[in-house]
This record gives C-alpha cells, structure tokens and sequence, in this order.
C-alpha cells in the first residue's frame, strides 16, 4: 500500500497510490488525513490495503497520480530549508518511518509492530556550522536543516524483498544538478525496530512519530554529494526491480540563508 498527501487543508488530504505511482484515488471515505488514519490504523489500515489492492487492479474514480501537487506526507509542522552560504553544504540520504502510538518501555516485538508506513528522507546539515558546533562543545541543532521527505510513503509489506529484518535494503539514486553520482545502499546499521524500542524507553511515541535513520557508516560516504551551492539541485530516489520509483522522487533546490530556522526533531 501506497499512500500520499495531496495540497489542501491544514493537514493535506490522503490518497491512495498504485504501486507504480501512475495513479491516486481519495481516501476520504476512511481517512481525511494521514494522521487521522495513523490515529485509527487498526480501522484505517486494512480498509486503505483493500483500496489500494482494488486501485492496483484499475478501481473506476482514479486520476493520474502526480507527486508536485502532494504536500509532505504529514503536511504538519511544516518544514522549512535554511541554509548558509558561509560554508559547506552537504546532503545525506536517509529513511524514516511513521510509527503508530508506542507504550514508554515497549519490547522490541511490540515495536515492530508499531511500524506503519517507510519513506524517504534528506537531510541537508551546515558543516561549517557542525564544526564549530562539536568545537564548542554544543548540540549540533543549528546545523541541521528539517530534512525532507518523499512524497509517497509506503507500508513495509509493499516493498517485498526489499524489507528485511526491520531495516530497508535497495540503492540510491542521486543526482546533483542532473549529474548522477554513484548510487547509494539504503542499509542502515541499526534495525527500525530497535530504533524505535530505543526512542521508547523514556517515553511514549504517539501515533505519527517519524524515526530516521542514515545508511550504514561504511557506505554513508557514498550518499553524500559534493560541497552545494546555492541554486543547486538535488535530486535522490530509489527504483524498484522493475526500474520504478518506490517512493517518488525529492527534488531539492539549495537556497540562500532564510531568516527563520527549524529544527529537526528526531
């Protein structure tokens, strides 16, 4: 199952996607939005994969599927890119998933579970700034923009052979002005769900907490781009078997300092 968030409304508006992000059909019916759904996921989640299912084998009412006119797929809080031209900038590519409500203290079965939907992510951090930072001693906060994410997020039983043992497996695919540089893995050291048991032992995750993670160290070099500049673009997307987008594609544009920061909550 494949779901997005459409522009509108303060939290976007959710549909359903096909597995070759060709074309979306409204889930209004079961959720108005994905946090509506991911509050209800015991309703929700098995009534979206019966969509999704009847969509995939040409369900009358679908439209073409288009990833420009989605927001994030949980449109709130907003995000925002601030970057410095101070200094360098440099990307990583990561993956992130959107759990349902985690109890404080939750085994590590009871996380798996609490596993619903996998996407992509970029995270853009300030070097120069990161330096300083870890020289002073400080949090590395201001030196990391909100990262963004794919427009279409997906559960862990649509990427087949590709989910394994709680963690995603798979390249990426990135780009740097149209220039590809070399493809990524997508392994990440730890699996999500000690990640997520982890995240848990203090307090309890609501329904909807993202939790990244970036690839693994020894290949983390690779999914980093060239020092960027301002009006850069960064492209990053994973492709399945068939040569098909899994997630749709983040398309980035590298800007100038802006005047209000956000800070990525992990």
């Amino acid at each position: 199952m494949k779901l997005a968030s459409l522009n509108g409304g303060r939290d976007g508006r959710l549909v359903v996607v096909t597995d070759d992000l060709a074309w979306r059909i409204s889930a209004a019916q079961i959720a108005p939005t994905l946090q509506a759904a991911l509050d209800d996921w015991d309703r929700c989640g098995p009534l979206l994969a019966r969509v999704a299912a009847c969509l995939n084998r040409g369900a009358p009412g679908r439209q073409r599927f288009n990833g420009a006119e989605c927001a994030l797929p949980l449109p709130r809080p907003p995000h925002q890119w601030a970057d410095s031209p101070a200094g360098n900038r440099d990307q990583t590519g990561e993956i992130a998933v959107f759990t349902g409500a985690v109890p404080q203290g939750s085994c590590r079965e009871q996380a798996s579970q609490a596993i619903r939907l996998v996407m992509r992510a970029n995270n853009l951090s300030l070097s120069n700034l990161l330096m300083a930072e870890q020289l002073g001693g400080l949090s590395s906060l201001s030196s990391m923009s909100v990262p963004a994410f794919s427009p279409v997020a997906v559960s862990p039983d649509a990427l087949g052979d590709a989910w394994r043992d709680g963690r995603l497996h798979g390249a990426l695919r990135v780009e740097i002005n149209g220039e590809p540089l070399s493809q990524a893995g997508a392994d990440v050291t730890l699996d999500f769900a000690g990640l997520i048991m982890d995240a848990a032992k203090t307090r309890a995750l609501s329904a909807g907490t993202i939790i990244g993670a970036s690839p693994t160290p020894a290949r983390r070099g690779a999914a980093r781009g060239p020092a960027l500049k301002a009006g850069d673009e960064i492209r990053i997307d994973m492709l399945d078997d068939a040569g098909r987008s899994i997630f749709g594609a983040i398309v980035q544009t590298a800007t100038e300092p802006s005047a209000a920061r956000a800070l990525e909550v992990a």
